[in-house]
């Protein structure tokens, strides 16, 4: 079986640089001219089963590469969009720094609370998958969203973590060396507190863990003056949750990063 993969063509909300995810916008003019122009490019090729997500956008495009009337479009809710949740509709560059972050690295951040989690993406993508696997198909047409294709491609390519992100997920960035802090653990105290008094010796190209805010930053202050004990210091962390961050130190690291985009503002 050959199955083949695509993003539904552009809407008015991709042309405004929305997030859009169950919102269910239809094509525009330019969407609808990818969308032939890729039916071109792939010729006469006859698809046995065209699949679709319950999305105007992913139907229209998938009708049209598929050479299909939409009435005969397989619809299957598990290959709908990503839920942004409280994100949806936002603009691409005023997420803030918790949902850029997390887009950005999903292998490293957890997903902000409203948002769809790679687990539960990389689930229904394999649930979806596995079934389709047992047809008896030679050409397979399947067009959803640019979210949850990251997690079909991951099954297919069969990728440990699940999914294809753009560049940190793990089998693109395993030549980088990464230090990860969960909380606001004792291996973050002294990791803090040697960088602070220039006595950290360590190579990670990338550190992922929290920022000191005024509490943290507080409590880290009386344990570098001496007022309180490492123990005290640490009681006191364990109640604060981490608000992550991720620091590229190394020009390795920088490299890894491409532009998007920009917004004057």
């Amino acid at each position: 079986m050959k199955i083949w993969i695509t993003r539904h063509g552009q809407t008015a909300l991709n042309k405004q640089k929305l997030m859009q995810g169950l919102t269910d916008e239809p094509l525009n003019e330019t969407g609808i001219q990818q969308a032939k122009e890729a039916r071109k490019k792939i010729g006469d090729i006859h698809f046995d089963a065209v699949y679709a997500s319950p999305l105007q956008r992913a139907i229209q495009t998938a009708s049209i590469i598929g050479n299909v009337d939409q009435k005969d479009v397989k619809i299957d809710s598990r290959i709908i969009e990503v839920d942004f949740g409280n994100y949806e509709l936002r603009s691409y560059f005023k997420l803030g720094l918790k949902m850029t972050s997390y887009w950005a690295f999903p292998e490293l951040l957890p997903n902000p609370k409203s948002v769809e989690s790679v687990k539960s993406m990389v689930k229904r993508s394999q649930s979806f998958l596995k079934e389709l696997e047992k047809k008896n198909y030679e050409n397979v047409l399947i067009v959803c969203h640019g979210g949850i294709i990251r997690s079909l491609c991951g099954y297919l390519e069969d990728r440990k973590n699940g999914i294809k992100w753009n560049i940190f997920d793990e089998e693109s960035c395993k030549d980088l060396k990464v230090l990860k802090f969960e909380a606001y653990s004792e291996d973050w105290l002294d990791f803090i507190l040697n960088c602070r008094s220039g006595q950290d010796g360590t190579d990670y190209d990338l550190i992922v863990g929290g920022v000191a805010n005024d509490k943290v930053f507080n409590t880290v202050e009386l344990y570098f003056d001496g007022f309180i004990d490492k123990a005290e210091a640490i009681k006191r962390l364990q109640y604060e949750k981490p608000n992550l961050q991720i620091a590229f130190r190394t020009i390795k690291a920088l490299s890894y990063l491409k532009f998007e985009g920009s917004e004057k503002l």
